[in-house]
């Protein structure tokens, strides 16, 4: 079944479901939180937040086209699906947090690691428009280790860059 956008609250969520009958895994991308990474555009009211973020994917989960009879779910998320879990217990049956750092850790990370701009509402989104075909390139030399090719990887983000992909 291809990938499908469902409205949430935080604005239209690229999902892909495997239509399999077994229970739910939910895969959240990683930061900046979705909407707005990938194939999922925010609404105008969206805060990138753990809040929102949290709604967002809750949206998902409570959408028809994903929820088959499964109320709980198996969640692989950091700090996003903490704050899910919180949200929302009785839906989420285990989680999955590799390298999952505290608030405060991240907080210091995105300090020294994000350029200011992209942290201020509305200049943020603007400059990581601007930026995002770079930054695609950037991401990828860094976070890829040096013996692997970075270019396989830029070349499927560039492609989808250049067409309905946004990076918000």
């Amino acid at each position: 079944m291809p990938p499908r956008l469902i409205d949430t609250l935080g604005g239209p969520v690229r999902a892909y479901d495997s239509s399999s009958e077994k229970p739910c895994v939910v895969c959240v991308p990683d930061g900046p939180d979705m909407p707005g990474f990938g194939f999922s555009g925010p609404s105008p009211s969206y805060e990138h937040s753990l809040n929102h973020g949290a709604q967002a994917v809750l949206g998902v989960l409570d959408s028809p086209e994903i929820n088959k009879g499964y109320p709980r779910v198996q969640l692989l998320e950091r700090l996003l699906g903490l704050r899910v879990a919180q949200l929302a217990p009785e839906r989420v049956s285990s989680l999955v947090l590799s390298q999952t750092p505290s608030m405060s850790a991240m907080q210091i990370w995105a300090k020294r690691a994000i350029p200011w701009p992209l942290g201020v509402p509305v200049l943020g989104q603007i400059v990581g428009w601007l930026i995002r075909k770079r930054a695609a390139h950037v991401w990828y030399g860094a976070a890829l280790p040096p013996t692997t090719s970075a270019k396989p990887f830029e070349d499927k983000a560039q492609d989808a860059l250049s067409g309905e992909a946004t990076f918000r």
